[in-house]
């Protein structure tokens, strides 16, 4: 409307200043939180992924940010882990990097040559990432996430994973 002056920064109070900021910052994480689509969640419903961490508090936040998306088994030990794998159908396998017995990049080059099959998917707070790009080159895992990720970027790398793990599965089977 004519007459309406828009305010500026300078002008704003407090409070207003901190919902406009917050305002921005929830529209840029949206920006970046991409949903998967309904049908490309029925697709992966069906997966069998196994998460991998030495903290079970992050395992029981998994099971409850995917309890719905997929079946899930989780572990805090990589031996367990390794059982899961020989006796269970995993497609996509999620590990931590960093944990008290061995790191994440150790137990996949440990498994993925008895297990080439299952998809890997490295999750990084505090990585060398020197390693971790050694390690997509020479296919030891898919991708890697770094922390802090949301229920949504989770479900599209478990997405891509799943892409990648029928993909090669179907190269197999010709």
């Amino acid at each position: 409307m004519l007459g309406e002056v828009k305010k500026t920064e300078d002008s704003l109070s407090y409070k207003e200043k901190k919902e406009a900021r917050e305002n921005d910052d929830y529209l840029y994480i949206k920006e970046l939180d991409l949903d998967i689509t309904e049908a490309e969640k029925k697709e992966i419903k069906h997966l069998n992924v196994l998460y991998l961490d030495d903290d079970s508090d992050v395992l029981d936040s998994y099971s409850s940010m995917h309890r719905f998306d997929f079946n899930i088994f989780t572990t805090t030990d990589p031996m367990e882990a390794r059982h899961i794998i020989a006796t269970k159908d995993i497609q996509i396998i999620i590990t931590d990097q960093r944990m008290p017995y061995m790191t994440g990049l150790e137990f996949f080059t440990m498994i993925s040559q008895e297990h080439p099959e299952p998809i890997r998917i490295l999750l990084t707070g505090y990585a060398n990432l020197n390693a971790v790009v050694d390690a997509v080159k020479s296919r030891i895992i898919f991708r890697h996430v770094s922390k802090p990720f949301t229920p949504n970027m989770m479900r599209q790398a478990i997405k891509s994973a799943a892409e990648m793990y029928y993909l090669q599965r179907e190269i197999r089977e010709r």
